[in-house]
């Protein structure tokens, strides 16, 4: 075989790659301040990554390191597909005020305590700002503390609502509105009387449910009353709220877990009115189960659980009898619903509007096993002024 036959037979050599070195270096930062909980997540060489490593992107996050302590560190190497080998190191801290308790609970034990450490008034909102005769209403809609489902349990639930939380105030600073209504539409706890079930996959106690729900209430409180100068806080009596023994109801329509709420989170913003002054909450009256404010720009917005009817193709004809007899909600140019977990947005009558706000909970998989329907997870933001609506978000 000649010389130049064993060159065209040999094997090509190799292409020199022209690919940059890949970076090895990503991080994830968690932070769940509702829990008093953070989790740094960081990918690097071997041996790179420590604990103060991690406390620096914290602090990147605006969070003060001395606030915050280690409870656990874990590690983990593996080759990448460019020969190098990398570690992944995964560092979960929780504030010091919190490191003696080991609850779910964000951090608001005291409902005095808690006015007491708001923020600074640097941070109160200033009395004219918000462009005039705009109006943000956010709806919260049955989440249900305590319940267990396929979306997760409290820690779930809490970390959902976190999110909407941030997501709806970033949304409110570039809207600026002069007003927010914050209405609770019900169904705040999950109860123990609805079904059987709830005794065996309930998370939380009755009393840790209300708990639960105060708190994350007065939460989205003190963020809306930084938020704009006028703010009115509305909640409505519901079936899962309603204090019962087994299936009968006890006492009047305001012998509701969520009404009650309600009360005491009224309470702890009269103990600040300096902060807490422009705030204003509002409860149907007694043997009412509807409630109706107006809205800056001159429209009437009501509110009800939902739960009057059996499906929601019937509420139509109930805010027609409303309208007959004149309770708080047959006024209402927009009547808001919650109980059925689905959004849904409709006209009725002469031109008046019909919304269903879409649950925050853990999920209806009994629900879900019968119809193949699924509900997906939101708190429900509108704009109102003087020409109707506009501008609905899921948050």
């Amino acid at each position: 075989m000649s010389e130049l036959t064993e060159k065209l037979k040999a094997a090509p050599p190799a292409p020199a790659s022209r690919r940059a070195p890949q970076a090895v270096f990503s991080s994830r930062v968690d932070i769940n301040s509702l829990k008093g909980e953070a989790e740094v997540e960081l990918n690097d060489e071997p041996g790179v990554v420590t604990e103060g490593t991690a406390l620096e992107f914290l602090e990147k996050e605006g969070q003060d390191p001395s606030l915050w302590e280690v409870v656990s560190l874990r590690r983990s190497e593996w080759d990448s597909p460019g020969g190098n080998r990398l570690e992944a190191t995964r560092v979960s801290f929780r504030r010091r005020e919190r490191a003696a308790e080991h609850d779910l609970m964000p951090d608001l034990d005291d409902l005095h305590a808690a006015v007491e450490r708001a923020v600074a008034a640097d941070a109160w909102i200033d009395p004219d700002f918000g462009i005039p005769q705009v109006t943000n209403v956010a709806v919260i809609a049955d989440p249900q503390a305590g319940k267990v489902d396929h979306r997760g349990g409290t820690s779930e639930l809490l970390q959902r609502l976190e999110m909407s939380l941030a997501r709806w105030a970033a949304y409110v600073q570039e809207q600026q509105p002069e007003e927010i209504i914050l209405a609770d539409a019900g169904d705040a706890i999950e109860n123990f009387e609805s079904v059987g079930s709830q005794d065996r996959t309930n998370d939380l106690q009755l009393t840790e449910q209300i708990r639960v729900w105060r708190r994350v209430f007065w939460k989205w409180i003190d963020t809306a009353a930084q938020l704009a100068p006028s703010v009115k806080v509305l909640s409505v009596g519901s079936n899962h709220c309603r204090v019962r023994r087994g299936k009968s109801e006890m006492g009047t329509t305001l012998d509701d877990f969520g009404i009650e709420v309600l009360s005491q989170v009224m309470d702890m913003a009269e103990v600040y009115p300096e902060r807490y002054g422009h705030v204003e909450f509002y409860a149907p009256d007694q043997h009412s189960e509807s409630v109706a404010v107006e809205a800056v720009g001159g429209r009437v917005l009501g509110l009800a659980h939902g739960h009057q009817v059996r499906n929601p193709d019937q509420l139509g004809k109930w805010l027609a009898g409303q309208a007959l007899g004149r309770t708080p909600i047959g006024s209402a140019d927009i009547a808001v619903f919650g109980h059925f977990h689905n959004l849904r947005v409709q006209t009725v009558g002469d031109d008046r509007w019909l919304f269903i706000a879409p649950t925050s909970d853990n999920g209806s998989s009994w629900f879900r096993n019968l119809s193949g329907a699924e509900s997906a997870p939101g708190v429900m933001s509108v704009t109102l002024d003087s020409d109707g609506w506009r501008d609905l978000v899921i948050v």
